[in-house]
C-alpha cells in the first residue's frame, strides 16, 4: 500500500496532469483521486467526482470528460 501512496504522491506533484483511474468496484480510486487531489497544486479547487455507470449514456460521459 506504501507503494501505492508514494506512486500516487509522485503524479500529485506533477504540473498540469490529468488523472483518469479506472477499474473494478470498490478498489479504492475514489480514495486515490482524493489523495492525489489533496496533495496537488490546486488542492483549493473543487474535485469533480464521475459516477460513470451513473450516466445513461456514452455521449453524455464523453461530453463529461471534455468540460
Amino acid at each position: 500500500m506504501r507503494l501505492v501512496v508514494d506512486e500516487l504522491s509522485k503524479v500529485a506533484a506533477s504540473k498540469d496532469t490529468t488523472l483518469l483511474l479506472t477499474g473494478e468496484t470498490g478498489v479504492g480510486k475514489e480514495v486515490a483521486c482524493r489523495l492525489v487531489h489533496s496533495l496537488s497544486r490546486p488542492a483549493g479547487s473543487p474535485l469533480v467526482v464521475v459516477d460513470w455507470p451513473g450516466l445513461a449514456r456514452e455521449s453524455r460521459g464523453e461530453s463529461a470528460l471534455r468540460t
